[in-house]
């Protein structure tokens, strides 16, 4: 795993694959696009980077394991959120948004209204996904929301 900046340049510090646990994790990137020490790693880092500035005060930031930016140019994908067992179809980077999804600021809004509802995201997504791309969330076929409520 290697260390990048804020802007996505490369650090020179690099740490053992999966030791870096209190750090974001930005899975999926370009390896073809892996550039010298100090110079900037790509659009799909800086995509992955730009989302984690986004939602980093989010009460429920804590819960992203993983920021996979792996289909980051896929219209139909994009950038996904992973906890532990349950994906985030997030889409388009913040600042590269689309009039084919609802802006960053609703996404986060359902992501905040789904924890204070519900809780964490893995009591409920049972290893599904949910897409906050249209103008609701979605919550795959495969997940189960428990009703909390007895």
């Amino acid at each position: 795993d290697v260390l990048v900046d804020v802007r996505g340049h490369r650090l020179a510090y690099a740490f053992e694959p999966g030791t870096a646990r209190d750090l974001p994790r930005i899975k999926g990137a370009d390896r073809g696009q892996a550039p010298p020490v100090g110079e900037p790693w790509g659009e799909d880092v800086v995509a992955g980077i730009v989302l984690h500035e986004a939602i980093a005060a989010r009460p429920w930031s804590d819960q992203i394991q993983i920021i996979d930016v792996s289909n980051h140019r896929n219209p139909k994908r994009g950038l996904v959120l992973r906890t532990n067992g349950c994906s985030i179809v997030w889409g388009r980077s913040p600042d590269d948004p689309s009039p084919s999804e609802v802006p960053t600021a609703q996404k986060i809004e359902y992501l905040d209204y789904y924890v204070r509802e519900f809780g964490d995201f893995d009591e409920h997504c049972a290893g599904g996904e949910f897409d906050a791309r249209p103008d609701m969330l979605i919550q795959s076929p495969g997940s189960v929301i428990l009703d909390r409520s007895r």
